[in-house]
């Protein structure tokens, strides 16, 4: 389809069931919509890919627009990592994918199911994405996430997805915990 939106506005009606304001947020995502499918009712399923993360400089209402939120934004990717050698961000990027695996494994097989449906497949083969597939599948608060997401350096957001997820594997294996991806399937 090719089109780019911004998945922040796409999001206002979700975030505002929960009293949470667009003005709330400090980062966003562009996205391409990959997949549109139109269903009788009038609602449709879209399949949207990420491009690029964006800084929330400010945003605005205008009359006449029923509430629409607009934002200026800027674009913005990871930093480079002058301070992490190849080998120690080979050896994070490797034990971040034993993390996204243990979590997977110790999900309910329509968990896991579920999760890879919704979030696609994991991108092992490039740590930035990895970082962000893992940070999205994450059973965390939204601040926890976009905290995450406002992280600039993949190494840092590499350690804390692999520290969150050491913390929480114990707890998804006791069943005290679901992936939030997974209410509907296993409640």
């Amino acid at each position: 389809m090719g089109s780019f939106l911004t998945v922040l506005l796409l999001l206002e009606k979700v975030l505002s069931l929960f009293s949470l304001p667009v003005s709330h947020f400090s980062v966003g995502t562009l996205a391409e919509v990959v997949q549109c499918e139109f269903l009788a009712d009038g609602r449709a399923l879209i399949l949207i890919e990420g491009r690029e993360r964006f800084r929330i400089r400010e945003t605005w209402e205008e009359d006449g627009t029923q509430g629409l939120v607009y934002a200026s934004i800027e674009v913005f990717d990871d930093l480079p990592e002058p301070l992490v050698s190849a080998e120690t961000m080979n050896r994070l990027h490797e034990r971040a994918i034993q993390s996204v695996h243990s979590y997977l494994e110790a999900l309910s097989p329509s968990c896991r199911r579920t999760v890879l449906d919704r979030f696609g497949e994991i991108p092992l083969r490039c740590a930035r994405r990895l970082s962000m597939w893992a940070a999205s599948v994450l059973p965390a608060s939204t601040c926890l996430r976009r905290q995450l997401l406002e992280h600039s350096c993949t190494s840092r957001r590499l350690k804390e997805v692999v520290q969150t997820f050491d913390i929480l594997i114990p707890l998804v294996r006791q069943n005290r915990i679901s992936s939030s991806a997974c209410k509907s399937t296993d409640s």
